[in-house]
């Protein structure tokens, strides 16, 4: 019978060094991809028309956002750290790259997520009254809202095109 294998690295050292940081900066980078890929998600749902998943994607990528942004910050110690991430980039640190494309990512996310969230606004946020604009004096009424651009888009895009002539092409 073969003994067990005993594993004896070279000077009695460990051949991968230990991690030198907590679950904070694993937490973050898994639930940073957690919010790319809601985004992806989201972006998918909202080409093939599918309004439920859109939503749950974008508000998803918000939520996984920040999250990931809090265990950066709870790993880093101080909210004033972070901002210190973002005087240098350093391609080989992937804390200085993730930072980076949160603050890159982060108001495009937030901007999709508050775009879900405006028909459940208070009516006053909606027509825009709470941000000086006057319903009677044209501030509201004049266009469409962006998710009504896009179906008609989609609509349009979907109709067969018109040719000039009906009849078959003549042949050359």
């Amino acid at each position: 019978m073969v003994p067990p294998a005993e594993f004896v690295s070279y000077y009695g050292r460990p051949v991968v060094k230990a991690a030198p940081w907590e679950l904070d900066v694993p937490a973050y980078l898994f639930l940073g991809g957690v919010a790319a890929g809601s985004s992806l998600l989201a972006a998918g749902a909202d080409v093939t028309d599918r309004p439920a998943l859109r939503r749950t994607g974008r508000l998803g990528a918000l939520v996984g956002l920040s999250l990931s942004m809090v265990a950066l910050v709870h790993d880093l110690g101080r909210p004033s750290r972070f901002l210190n991430m973002l005087r240098v980039v350093k391609v080989t640190s992937p804390m200085s790259v993730g930072t980076w494309l949160l603050t890159a990512y982060g108001p495009f996310a937030a901007l999709a997520a508050v775009a879900e969230l405006c028909p459940h606004l208070p009516r006053a946020l909606r027509d825009g009254r709470c941000l000086g604009r006057d319903r009677h004096r044209g501030g509201e009424g004049k266009g469409l809202r962006g998710g009504e651009v896009h179906r008609r888009q989609r609509r349009a895009l979907r109709q067969p095109v018109a040719t000039a002539g009906t009849g078959p092409s003549p042949d050359r």
